[in-house]
């Protein structure tokens, strides 16, 4: 018998190695690269759940519930009896899979700095990760479809002793990924009271699992448990194509003499920060269970068929590209018994671009150590409406519209005391 759920991993073998080079010799041009492996550990949750599973603990709710009363003036419906245990059929399970080892990234980089003067730098260089038996779920006891199949059938078509298990929801590591961006970026060191930085990342985020499972349970698995690697590879939910920031510091020189103006008027601080970004990709699902599978812990949704052109012109009227975001008649619905045929995160959702500033001032106050400090900021500077994803959902009555969007300009003053 094994000593735990899972095996020990003990090939955990993370070498790292990095070079660099000045080419010139003069120490304004530099050469970078570097390559290293890192491994993930298994969070709490996993083992948490495969705890609270039976036999270890049988859930019951109770409404209304009471301490003085926990059973609500019944008998104890789970009295313990070590040989013939009681337990609800069907009970939901959580496991783990015996083979589960601790996944692992590999990152590499290759840079290229230049000193342009002597306040400005720059930087290109090109940044990657690949990622191997990641964490992933499943739910291994879907009902298996057949042409007389119903949804009150689902549980006696369930694979695994569908006498004793519903939703059985399998931990394992099969999951890849892999990032690769090109990253440029300008800095210029602060000089005459003024620094600022530009970058800008042209990066693609491929995986089968985005999020981290561990968070909690329901509704995010893939979407065919007997397609789950193939079937689920896709943009990563974090994918962003493009990414632009700016950022600026300004000591403004006005008012630098002294004297009762100068100290109020002079040393203001002005501080800003603009990003501009793609659009987040996003999948589009039915809302429905074509393939009668029943429900689970980690049940995915499932997604539509792609049966024409699922893209429209972005530059339409702003009235119209709210109120049908995407092509909602280039998908379908698939018929009952069949996954849809659509990928994962197929479509990009709407860019972003948000400016914002602040503006800072220091009043030291005499004969004492302390100062007050204001601070004016604002957020969202220019009011773009920058929306979230479209409701992808196709039973929804809002499917491929813009519902929601992020802060409008929000504007915020601050007085602090430091002693």
């Amino acid at each position: 018998m094994p000593r735990g759920l899972i095996a020990t991993d003990k090939n955990n073998f993370q070498p790292r190695v990095g070079i660099a080079w000045d080419v010139t010799g003069n120490g304004r041009t530099a050469v970078r690269a570097g390559v290293g492996v890192f491994h993930t550990l298994p969070g709490s949750r996993m083992t948490t759940f495969a705890r609270l599973s039976p036999p270890f603990e049988v859930g019951l709710n109770v409404v209304p519930y009471s301490f003085s009363d926990p059973y609500h003036g019944t008998e104890e419906p789970f009295p313990y009896n070590p040989v013939n245990p009681r337990f609800a059929y069907p009970i939901q399970m959580f496991s783990l899979s015996p083979d589960f080892r601790d996944g692992y990234t590999s990152h590499f980089n290759f840079n290229i700095e230049r000193q342009l003067s002597e306040q400005l730098f720059m930087e290109v260089g090109y940044f990657g990760t690949v990622g191997h038996k990641l964490t992933s779920l499943r739910e291994a006891n879907t009902a298996t479809y057949t042409p007389t199949a119903t949804p009150a059938d689902v549980q006696s078509r369930r694979p695994f002793f569908p006498q004793y298990y519903a939703s059985i929801a399998t931990v394992f590591s099969g999951g890849n990924s892999n990032y690769h961006s090109l990253q440029v970026k300008l800095d210029k060191r602060l000089s005459r009271g003024l620094t600022f930085g530009v970058a800008y990342t042209f990066s693609k985020s491929i995986d089968q699992i985005s999020e981290n499972r561990e968070s909690g349970v329901g509704g995010n698995g893939p979407q065919d448990p007997n397609n789950y690697l193939g079937g689920e590879r896709g943009l990563s939910a974090f994918d962003q194509r493009h990414i632009l920031a700016i950022n600026g510091v300004w000591d403004m020189p006005f008012w630098k003499n002294k004297g009762l103006v100068s100290h109020i008027l002079g040393g203001w601080r002005l501080g800003g920060l603009t990003r501009i970004t793609s659009g987040l990709p996003f999948s589009v699902n039915s809302g429905l269970d074509q393939v009668l599978g029943g429900s689970g812990f980690w049940t995915g949704d499932q997604r539509m068929d792609v049966v024409g052109n699922t893209t429209l012109d972005p530059g339409r009227p702003h009235g119209e590209l709210v109120a049908r975001y995407f092509d909602t008649s280039g998908f379908g619905l698939p018929e009952i018994g069949r996954y849809g045929n659509s990928g994962r995160n197929i479509l990009i959702g709407p860019g972003f671009a948000d400016t914002d500033l602040s503006i800072i001032k220091s009043f030291p106050l005499p004969r004492e150590k302390g100062q007050f400090e204001f601070r004016g900021e604002i957020f969202n500077l220019f009011n773009n409406v920058n929306f979230y994803n479209p409701d992808a959902l196709f039973v929804s009555p809002a499917f491929g519209r813009l519902l929601t969007a992020r802060d409008a300009r929000i504007a915020q003053l601050a007085l602090r005391f430091t002693f």
